[in-house]
This record gives structure tokens, sequence and C-alpha cells, in this order.
């Protein structure tokens, strides 16, 4: 990523409550590791159990959250931006 990418991205941390409280060098480094990830509908991000490698910012569209309840698949929440 560029550095006009990195500071298009920066106005658009600050406003995410998690990174509210950083200052700009810690939004600036945040900044820097982001990669873009772009999935088309219905694809799977991850599945219930699966080692957490990454934390995910929605910036578009919808993800819907499915879990296993007594067997069951059951829609748990829908996340968008």
């Amino acid at each position: 990523m560029n550095k006009e990418e990195i500071a298009a991205w920066e106005p658009f941390l600050r406003r995410i409550a998690l990174f509210a409280g950083l200052n700009a060098e810690d939004i600036r480094r945040i900044a820097q590791r982001l990669q873009a990830l772009s999935l088309p509908r219905g694809s799977t991000l991850f599945s219930q159990g699966d080692e957490s490698d990454a934390l995910y910012i929605i910036t578009s569209g919808q993800v819907r959250v499915v879990q296993m309840v007594h067997g069951v698949e059951t829609v748990t929440a829908f996340l968008g931006r």
C-alpha cells in the first residue's frame, strides 16, 4: 500500500470504536498493515472452530454469522460497515 492509500484509511479507522483512543502513529501503523479482501456473495470467510489469524473490518456489504446450535445451522447476526 502506498502513502496515499494509507492516509485514506486513517480517517476510517478513527471512526471505529476499537481504535478511537489510539494516537495518530498507532493508527498509521494499523493502516500500513491492512490488506483488502473481497469475497463473492455466499463465500465462507472462516468457520466456527478455525484458529484465528486476522482481524476483519467490514467496509462494505454484509456478513452473515452462522453457528451450529443443537446440530442446526442458525444465523446469529448480520454484520455490516
